[in-house]
């Protein structure tokens, strides 16, 4: 964080912050597609975001993309 408080990321972090960032949106997503609150879908996202496997948001991601099409 820099003198006016903005914050400056590494390259690693910002590879983990464009990862949660993606997460939070799949799932936010998801849930209101699910019919979740949208209030209650970004807190459940916020939440999921950062507990679930790399092999299990991707086998979720692809699943989803099967749907769609």
């Amino acid at each position: 964080m820099d003198e006016d408080h903005f914050l400056h990321l590494t390259d690693v972090g910002r590879e983990v912050a464009e990862k949660i960032f993606e997460r939070h949106c799949f799932f936010t997503e998801q849930l209101i597609a699910a019919g979740v609150d949208p209030r209650t879908a970004e807190a459940d996202a916020c939440r999921i975001e950062h507990i679930i496997s790399d092999e299990s948001f991707s086998r979720l991601k692809e699943a989803a993309k099967q749907e769609q099409t």
